[in-house]
């Protein structure tokens, strides 16, 4: 393939479109648009020495054209690092079908796509443009091309570069352009049917960064972590992911930078992601697609709650948003809204000094249930039942734990309640939540402790003690004068 500079050699001339013309010796370029947040100064010196003088156009069409054939073959090519490749298809097909219906070269040509094997014209799809012939862009050219004018003998494969950081309308016209200039037409965006984009806008959200610097915070294991991250960094710079995102730029993880572009925090729980409450959500990022800019303390947020396999495919997932991603887009299923995590396996309820989902316990006892006559003594033993609990229930109960006595049964997570039961006992029934998914309880959240109504009142402490206390201890570890078959009331009042 011949080379930029050998073409010029050649009769051709080189046109580029870009952020800033860094060199005095610069080829004809492009009157050009506003970059961001820089000036393009548009050179107003004539062609260079090596350009061709204009000839005068003969009659014959196989003279002008310099393949000596109207139908030209073309084939993009898009770099492993390209960011969304189906996108600059997309911009390259439209821009084919624009300049064929057009035609607006000095002599007539027809490109038709071929998508693999030799092509007469290769149009390179890359993430910047740093040089196009002698030039240097201290950002990037918006695309670089020969200009094949009718006296040449092209021969072997011609080069034309676009860039990939703008979003879609200013891609398509960068191809557009970019073809124009390629077959002769020296100003391509002074045509009255090409329309340049004032300010183009940039689809990179660090359009000022070369490298993106990711962090990590609050790791329980920074060995893992550091994985984690560098793996759905991988995914998206150069594996399967690469050709779907919506722009190029290149992450480097830099674990302890506190300075860092893209923070990733792992937390126990995500709470509020952007507006939303997302109650066991794996993980919260921003959206950066279209012309939207990364803002300075860009955090990728990942629950500490999931398995590492669960971390790990929800860090790609949250990569993906950063890159442009929504919902439902490819690749799928990683951008699917609602995906099966793994929940990390979590002590449960029976293995955790305290069982209860708070440290304050509510507990109210249903007094309508009970017998009119034998209200006020049950009071009295429902009081003594909670001070026993309260101060340390035989050292079962950690002291921060507290039981407030509330006046609303809707309130509270234990109800105690009077019933018929068929017998002198009582029963206690607890609820709660399977955090991880292993059929067992991790936290209670209620408990009804039902005694029977012919029960004498004076019981009534040893039998809520007894239930409740049966929530703090395991099976066996009852204290002696509450692991009792019946009830022994006898041994409740002399030990409690």
């Amino acid at each position: 393939m011949r080379v930029w500079l050998l073409l010029i050699i050649v009769v051709l001339s080189a046109g580029c479109s870009g952020l800033n013309i860094g060199s005095a010796d610069q080829p004809n370029a492009t009157p050009t648009p506003t970059g961001v947040g820089e000036n393009i100064e548009t050179p107003t010196e004539g062609p260079d020495d090596n350009s061709p003088e204009e000839s005068t156009p003969t009659s014959d069409p196989a003279a002008q054209n310099p393949w000596n054939k109207e139908t030209v073959s073309i084939h993009l090519r898009t770099l492993g690092s390209t960011a969304n490749e189906t996108r600059q298809r997309e911009a390259f097909a439209a821009a084919i079908e624009w300049f064929n219906a057009a035609q607006p070269g000095d002599y007539p040509v027809h490109f038709e796509v071929v998508e693999a094997g030799s092509a007469d014209v290769t149009v390179e799809a890359q993430d910047t443009i740093e040089q196009c012939g002698d030039s240097i862009a201290t950002g990037t050219y918006y695309w670089c091309s020969p200009s094949i004018s009718e006296t040449a003998n092209p021969d072997g494969t011609d080069q034309i570069q676009v860039s990939t950081r703008y979003e879609q309308n200013a891609t398509e016209q960068f191809y557009r352009e970019a073809l124009t200039y390629f077959v002769g037409v020296q100003e391509p965006d002074t045509r009255n049917d090409i329309n340049p984009p004032d300010d183009p806008a940039v689809v990179d959200p660090w359009p000022t960064k070369s490298t993106v610097h990711v962090s990590i915070q609050n790791a329980e294991n920074w060995s893992l972590a550091k994985s984690q991250v560098k793996n759905s960094i991988e995914y998206w710079e150069s594996g399967a992911g690469s050709k779907y995102r919506n722009y190029t730029q290149r992450m480097v993880l830099v674990a302890n930078d506190t300075d860092a572009d893209v923070t990733v925090r792992y937390k126990e729980s995500i709470g509020i992601c952007g507006f939303t409450y997302t109650g066991e959500a794996g993980g919260c990022a921003p959206v950066y697609s279209g012309d939207s800019l990364a803002s300075d303390d860009s955090t990728i947020e990942i629950s500490t709650q999931y398995t590492p396999d669960s971390q790990q495919s929800t860090l790609k997932h949250e990569f993906g948003h950063v890159y442009g991603r929504l919902h439902g887009q490819e690749p799928m299923p990683l951008m699917a809204a609602q995906r099966n995590l793994t929940l990390k396996p979590r002590p449960n309820a029976t293995d955790r000094p305290n069982p209860w989902e708070y440290d304050t316990v509510t507990v109210y006892i249903d007094r309508q249930s009970i017998r009119e006559r034998d209200r006020e003594t049950v009071e009295s033993e429902f009081e003594a039942a909670i001070e026993y609990l309260q101060t340390g229930g035989d050292g079962n109960v950690p002291g921060n734990v507290t039981f407030d006595r509330v006046a609303d049964k809707d309130d509270a997570d234990i109800v105690v309640e009077s019933t018929d039961l068929d017998g002198y006992r009582s029963d206690g029934y607890v609820f709660g939540q399977d955090t991880d998914s292993d059929s067992e309880l991790e936290y209670y959240t209620s408990q009804t402790i039902q005694i029977d109504e012919k029960t004498p009142a004076d019981h009534y402490a040893y039998h809520i003690a007894y239930w409740m206390l049966s929530t703090f201890v395991g099976d066996g570890d009852m204290p002696d004068h509450l692991d009792a078959e019946d009830d022994n009331r006898e041994q409740w009042e002399n030990n409690r």
